[in-house]
Parts: C-alpha cells; sequence; structure tokens
C-alpha cells in the first residue's frame, strides 16, 4: 500500500509528463478491446456446435439421363427405389429424402407461418421422410418426434427452437398446442404442431436456423412433386467409412442404383459441401481477413506499447542509479518501475472501458452496424467483462515486458558508471 501511495505521489509530480503516455494507453486500449471483442466473437461462433453431425454423412449426386417419357416412372418414385436401395446396403446405417432442405446446399424453401391475424412470420421450411433427423443426428424435444409425425406436408409440423422462441417472443401465450395458420386470412388453413427440433445452424459463422420440419412420404411426394428429383442423403457406418470408400461407391455400389432416367453419379462427402458453401456465401474469406486485420492490429499495438515503455524505462537510467546509489535495492526499484506503469494503464483503461461499454450497448440498441459485430453474439455483462479482463492483461503483459526487459539491464549497471554517462 506504502508503495502505492508513493507511486501515486511520483505521478501526480510529474502528471504533464505522462498524459501524452495516458493518452495513448486510452487510445491503445480501445483498438485492443475492438480486436479481443471481434476474434472472441468470431472463435466463440466457430467453435460452438453445429447442433447436427456431419461426420460419415454424404449426399448423392444424381443426374437425369433422359427426358420425361410416358414409359418412364415419375422421377419422385425412381428417388424412393434409390433411396430403398441405399438403405438395404449392409454399409449404410440410415438415409433420407427431401426437397430443398439439405443444410449448406443454397436450395432453401421459405414458407410463412401465422399465430394470429397480426403476427406472421418466415421459416425454411424442411421436407423430407422419416430418417433426415437420424441422418444429421439433429436433436429432437421428447413432446414428439419427427418419425412419428404424420406425412401429411405442412399440415403436421415441427418447429426449430429458434422458431419456436421467435413465435413466442411475439405471440401472447403461444405453446405448442397452439395451431399454426398457412395462411393469414383463411383461418380454415391450420398446421398441427408436434414438439420441437434442436438447435441447428447451417454453417460454422451462422446463428441457429429457424425452421420449420414437414414429412414427407412417396405417397406425397407422387400427389405434388412427381417429376421432381429429390435430394437423396445417407448415413455410413463409421468401420465402412474408409479411405476409398467414394472410389469404390462410385466403380461398384452406384451402378445398383441407377434408374431408368436417373444415374448416381457420386457420393460427396458432407464435409466437402460444407468447405464448398462457406467459400461460396462468402463466410470463410471473410473469417480469414477478420484474422489477419486482428493479427496485425496486435502486432501492432504490442510493438507500439512496448517500444514506448522500453523507451519512458531507458531514459530514466540516471534516475535509477541515483536511486540505487542513496540505498534503494534493485527490487524496490524495479516494484516502483512496475508499480508506476500499472497505475497508469488502470488510470487509462477506467475511462476506455467506459467508452467500451457506451459503444457496445449503442450498437446494441440500434442494431449490428461495421463498427463492432454484436452479431451473432449478443452485447451483454459476460462479453463485455470477458473482453475488458482480456484487453487489460494482455496490455499488462506488455507493460510488463516493456519495462522488465530495459530495467534489468539497467541494473546490470554501476551506479557511479550510470551517473557518469549521463
Amino acid at each position: 500500500m506504502k508503495l502505492l501511495i508513493h507511486t501515486i505521489h511520483i505521478l501526480r509530480r510529474h502528471l504533464r509528463s505522462n498524459a501524452w503516455l495516458l493518452c495513448e494507453l486510452f487510445v491503445v486500449f480501445l483498438v485492443l478491446w475492438y480486436v479481443c471483442d471481434s476474434l472472441g466473437c468470431l472463435v466463440f461462433q466457430r467453435l460452438k456446435p453445429l447442433g447436427m453431425d456431419i461426420d460419415h454423412v454424404y449426399t448423392l449426386s444424381v443426374v437425369r439421363t433422359a427426358p420425361d417419357r410416358s414409359d418412364t416412372p415419375p422421377e419422385a418414385s425412381q428417388c424412393f427405389a434409390i433411396l430403398r436401395r441405399l438403405q438395404s446396403l449392409p454399409e449404410v446405417e440410415c438415409a433420407a429424402l427431401c426437397l430443398a432442405s439439405l443444410p449448406m446446399s443454397g436450395s432453401n424453401m421459405h414458407r410463412l407461418v401465422c399465430a394470429n391475424d397480426s403476427v406472421s412470420l418466415s421459416f425454411r421450411q424442411i421436407l423430407a421422410t422419416d430418417r433426415y433427423l437420424d441422418v444429421f443426428r439433429i436433436g429432437q424435444a421428447p413432446e414428439g418426434t419427427f418419425a412419428s409425425m404424420p406425412a401429411q406436408g405442412t399440415k403436421d409440423l415441427m418447429l426449430s427452437v429458434a422458431a419456436y422462441d421467435l413465435m413466442a417472443r411475439y405471440v401472447s401465450g403461444f405453446d405448442l398446442r397452439t395451431p399454426l395458420r398457412r395462411n393469414p386470412v383463411d383461418t380454415t388453413l391450420l398446421s398441427r404442431q408436434h414438439g420441437t427440433v434442436g438447435p441447428l445452424r447451417t454453417g460454422r459463422y451462422e446463428s441457429d436456423a429457424y425452421n420449420l420440419y414437414a414429412r414427407m412420404d412417396e405417397h406425397l411426394a407422387l400427389t405434388f412433386w412427381p417429376r421432381e428429383v429429390f435430394e437423396i442423403v445417407f448415413r455410413l457406418r463409421p468401420a465402412a467409412d474408409v479411405p476409398g470408400f467414394r472410389q469404390r461407391f462410385v466403380d461398384e455400389i452406384a451402378p445398383r442404383l441407377d434408374q431408368p432416367s436417373l444415374q448416381v453419379s457420386d457420393a460427396i462427402p458432407y464435409a466437402v459441401m460444407q468447405h464448398s458453401y462457406e467459400m461460396r456465401t462468402g463466410r470463410l474469406d471473410e473469417a480469414n481477413s477478420r484474422l489477419l486485420v486482428a493479427f496485425f492490429l496486435l502486432v501492432n499495438v504490442f510493438l507500439a506499447l512496448a517500444g514506448t515503455f522500453w523507451y519512458r524505462t531507458t531514459r530514466r537510467r540516471a534516475e535509477l542509479a541515483l536511486r540505487l546509489s542513496l540505498g534503494s535495492t534493485r527490487r524496490a526499484v524495479f516494484g516502483l518501475l512496475l508499480c508506476e506503469a500499472l497505475v497508469l494503464l488502470a488510470l487509462a483503461a477506467l475511462p476506455a472501458a467506459l467508452v467500451c461499454l457506451n459503444v457496445g450497448l449503442a450498437e446494441s440498441s440500434i442494431g449490428t452496424t461495421q463498427f463492432v459485430a454484436t452479431w451473432p453474439v449478443p452485447f451483454g455483462p459476460v462479453r463485455f467483462l470477458l473482453g475488458v479482463a482480456v484487453t487489460w492483461l494482455l496490455m499488462a503483459l506488455v507493460v510488463v515486458l516493456g519495462v522488465w526487459l530495459p530495467a534489468r539491464r539497467a541494473m546490470r549497471l554501476q551506479p557511479a558508471e550510470a551517473l557518469h554517462e549521463d
């Protein structure tokens, strides 16, 4: 405590010479907080569970080989024939068929959902067969299962957790018993809810998806989409997913799945689809660019801050020598220098933290801006305190290095020699 009080008195007597250093620390704290906050959000979002497992998951590449003719079965029927043959393979754990519903495919269908006359929200529609959630291992709430839901299209559906929470936010008293309309005007077009589906993110840099899930079977597909070439996806047993499986699939398995007007040409690993999706949407390039900019700013901040304290400590060699000659120990002198640096950092960090807090609160009230990305991590106490704490610790580490290295070098000189050089 005595050292702290003594340090404060010294800084007060040299307030004018320390003013520029306080301004520098203030600006550096703001810049470093921005870097830490941005990187923290990016890393948190990248490491956050997707809500699905794409390991050992493949999607079929199916192409139409002949024009529509009256003597060939409808494409929908042929797709279901491929699905049945695929499910009978011993290497396949489960398989599903869907329409514009694969994650990270870029193909989407959206549907308007209404709970009353004033609220209507648009969600992505997942229309698939009963094993769809099993293929991707997407969680389900215990109220009901997707496989047991009637295959009547959008007459029976399940909302994702994010979609359910969004409806509950806008509709008072909304629960699983609330019927959903497919039309904001016609109250006879109602859909029953059969439970909720676990959270799902369609990409590593995206937030939870707002989905509604409807089940279909071959009868429904032939009724509404007889000439549609559906998407087919399957999960391979881990023991069968070995290097060379894809080539063996093309050579041996694909010919057995071919239909009169449909040909199976390949089985694409879902990890390949994920990388392609991130490249196509620009998410991966954006994340890499943010990492490079953050690394550049970090290097410049560290060099500038360490250099400033290095220069400040080096210039005080005569003062250090005088203190040593008057009886101070090397440890006491080093403690004084370190305490001065940390007190200056604390004095600059307090107003800088208030500015950071106001920036985050202002952005949360007006929406996402280009300055601080609150999406997809909401700005709250945990995010703010973690960002400030990490920023202060990093700056403290740089300050300690900037003081310790030149101070250690100065301590090696004899007091008389240092004073003579001065």
